[in-house]
This record gives structure tokens, C-alpha cells and sequence, in this order.
């Protein structure tokens, strides 16, 4: 975890950033299967859905004008991640801080998706 991590306890990032700054994130991502995988991947901003819910991947729900900024915007990562079979690639996330302050917690999440979907047990391409 980073330094700057509020609680070193948990395995999500809840960091404490400062305005004009630059945040690496570093995560481990393993493919498990005999074949190379292909993965997309993207950051968003958290965002509310209908029932209230807070969702943390890619929508189609706006974001709240009250959100300081949004943070598939200031995220930077490579958008298609290849693994070899039986390996782990570390994924590097660049976020750039924006200069203005705020006094507000911004959440998101990242996305990893395969892009090619297959059953693990018989490690077939599905359709």
C-alpha cells in the first residue's frame, strides 16, 4: 500500500492526497489459466444508481455536480492489459491530482475485464 494510505489495514486504497500531485497505484492482476489472457481495463468515478447504490463501475449514470472532479479523468493506465497463461502482471495506475483543493472524499473503482470470457474448469472460450 502506499504511504500515504489512511488505514494500512484494508486492501482497498483509501488514500489522503494533496491538490497538484501525482498518485501511483500499483496492482497485481493473475491469470490463472494455461492460455494468455486479455483484459480491458478503466477507472471510474463511484456514481449513484437508481436505488441509491453506490456503483463503482463503468455507467451510464451521470456524476454529481458535486463531485470535485472525476476520476476516470485524471486516471492514467494502460487500457488493455495482456497475461500470459499462469502469470501475474503488476498493473501501474498514474491519477493526477487536480490543483484545486476540496474538502470531500472522491471514491471509484478500477475495472478489470476480460476481454475474451472462458470456462476456467474446462478452460474453453465461452459465447
Amino acid at each position: 500500500m502506499p504511504q500515504n494510505q489512511i488505514s494500512q489495514n484494508q486492501s482497498t486504497f483509501d488514500l489522503l492526497v494533496k491538490p497538484s500531485s501525482q498518485q501511483i497505484l500499483v496492482v497485481k492482476i493473475t491469470n490463472i489459466t494455461n492460455q494468455a489472457q486479455t483484459f480491458n481495463t478503466a477507472v471510474t468515478s463511484a456514481k449513484t444508481n437508481i436505488n441509491g447504490d453506490a456503483e463503482y463501475v463503468p455507467s451510464n449514470n451521470k456524476l454529481d455536480k458535486s463531485a470535485p472532479f472525476d476520476m476516470s479523468k485524471i486516471a492514467r493506465l494502460p487500457k488493455i492489459l495482456e497475461i500470459p497463461a499462469n502469470s501475474t502482471k503488476q498493473l501501474t495506475i498514474k491519477l493526477d491530482i487536480p490543483d484545486k483543493g476540496w474538502d470531500a472524499v472522491v471514491a471509484g473503482g478500477l475495472s478489470v475485464i476480460q476481454s475474451k470470457a472462458i470456462d476456467i474448469k474446462t478452460e474453453k472460450n465461452l459465447v
